[in-house]
């Protein structure tokens, strides 16, 4: 957590993604879902964060100023003041190569382990998804191309990590589920995954160096088969026992598998 003060009083906000609470998450959700600038993003946050109620008045001394009410306290504060302090924020961004913004998403903390819709209650997986199965990881891969597509795309995509009664392994689920859920708060476990994507991707380094993620969603489902026939040793009747492992257990044992095969080509 940050420490910001006004006026020699001392407030706590989120200095990371995985410190912003699932009600803070949502409002952001909310927030990007308009046209908006990285620095109205960064403000708004700032001034949710702090349960904070404000207005805005010019005086002709001063020019504009602000005043904030947070909890019992009230404070007065100028436009340089305010952006400031909303720059604590600027993690939540990153710059692309041409010039333009995007978040910079590093969510790997489940804000939603558990969804309460009317019908039912939805249960998903651990932080950094450490629970799912190497199968459930194959079809996530494949389906990941169905995100920018429609609702029901999303729906099936998240069905594979969102189970009704407790959360399991198994690869197929209930898209159908989905439906009654908040969009912001599907928004939220999407990013939830792209974080914990990156995590992987940077803790199994020579598992994902040279990968075609994005090279269509059949070729991402083939090659992940053939990890899963390598896994298995080309043993048909192992491949159900590989895709039902732990992802991380699988993708550990693929990591020091490149590692020991690249040791030996150097050796040769």
């Amino acid at each position: 957590m940050k420490t910001i003060t006004i006026e020699n009083e001392s407030f706590q906000i989120a200095g990371e993604w995985n410190e912003l609470t699932p009600e803070q998450l949502v409002f952001l959700s909310i927030t990007m879902s308009g046209q908006v600038t990285p620095d109205s993003v960064k403000l708004k946050l700032l001034l949710y964060s702090l349960g904070a109620k404000f207005r805005r008045y010019e005086t002709a001394r001063q020019g504009v100023m602000y005043h904030l009410r947070i909890g019992s306290g009230s404070y007065f504060l100028n436009s340089l003041q305010l952006c400031d302090m909303a720059h604590t924020f600027d993690w939540l961004f990153k710059q692309n190569e041409d010039e333009s913004y995007s978040l910079d998403v590093k969510l790997t903390k489940n804000p939603f382990p558990e969804i309460v819709t009317k019908q039912n209650i939805l249960y998903g997986p651990g932080d950094a998804l450490t629970n799912i199965s190497y199968g459930q990881f194959v079809m996530l891969q494949a389906y990941q191309s169905l995100l920018g597509t429609d609702a029901e795309g999303l729906y099936k995509f998240l069905s594979i990590i969102y189970k009704p009664g407790k959360f399991d392994n198994t690869e197929e689920g209930d898209p159908s589920l989905l439906k009654e859920v908040n969009p912001n708060v599907l928004r939220v476990l999407i990013w939830f995954y792209i974080g914990s994507m990156e995590f992987i991707r940077n803790k199994f380094p020579n598992v994902f160096s040279g990968g075609s993620e994005d090279s269509g969603a059949g070729n991402v489902f083939d090659n992940q088969m053939r990890v899963v026939d390598a896994l298995a040793g080309g043993d048909v009747t192992k491949k159900d026992q590989v895709k039902s492992a732990f992802m991380y257990d699988a993708l550990y044992t693929l990591e020091i598998g490149i590692e020991n095969e690249r040791k030996a080509k150097r050796n040769v």
